[in-house]
């Protein structure tokens, strides 16, 4: 991977996957290759998150989509998807091989939309392991407030080992992806939380958080407001 990014997505709810697609085909081939992208929170969930009257069904099938679209464009997507079972996930999806498992949400936003994962070993492949398609690059992720202000002893327990797992990883690279819907993030928290780190927010809360690309504590990218956009930084 040479290069970070997140899709900021903003409007269009209904429609994920056609939201991404058009939001990818504003760069090159060429510029997207080689890519990691971070999407949002629930990604599968085909509607504004925050919405209570317009209550959805996760989509089953679009996990698969994601696999066909990363193969065509040669990048990785860290997905937060909703599974069938209930659970809110973050995965890592390259194209070549089956979708890999980072982590589940802990901590509860009390929306109904998916069960906190309470187990204990919600961190336990997380950061994933680096192997030969991750030159010099340690993947970690949090799920929305489970990466920033919730302070059930569960979730912070879990956040510390992640974060200390991250910080112990002798690559070049160390990045953490945080799915999200993020409208209430402490966002002052970032800059110091991304020392030595590459921080990747992708949210589709249009506003407050927006998303962002934070590298070594000072931001390189980011977008908000009402818009679906495909961010990216070279590594």
């Amino acid at each position: 991977m040479s290069k970070v990014g997140f899709f900021h997505f903003g409007a269009n709810h209904e429609a994920p996957l056609a939201s991404l697609c058009a939001a990818v085909r504003e760069h090159t081939n060429a510029r997207l290759a080689g890519a990691l992208i971070v999407l949002p929170e629930a990604f599968n969930y085909p509607t504004d998150y925050w919405d209570r009257d317009k209550p959805a069904h996760p989509d089953p099938r679009l996990k698969h989509e994601l696999h066909v679209i990363a193969r065509e464009l040669r990048v990785v997507f860290v997905a937060g998807l909703i599974d069938p079972d209930e659970k809110s996930s973050a995965y890592l999806i390259d194209g070549q091989r089956p979708p890999k498992l980072i982590c589940h949400k802990a901590s509860d936003d009390k929306l109904g939309h998916y069960t906190p994962y309470r187990e204990g070993d919600a961190m336990s492949g997380n950061p994933l392991p680096s192997d030969e398609s991750f030159d010099q690059i340690c993947v970690a992720a949090l799920i929305c407030n489970d990466a920033t202000y919730d302070l059930d002893p569960l979730v912070l327990k879990l956040r510390q080992t992640v974060t200390v797992k991250l910080d112990g990883c002798n690559l070049k690279h160390k990045i953490l992806c945080i799915p999200a819907c993020d409208r209430t993030s402490a966002r002052s928290q970032f800059p110091r939380d991304s020392k030595n780190r590459i921080l990747v927010l992708a949210n589709s809360y249009p506003s407050e958080c927006g998303s962002f690309i934070m590298i070594n504590g000072a931001e390189k990218e980011s977008a908000n407001g009402k818009e679906n956009k495909v961010c990216l930084v070279e590594l």
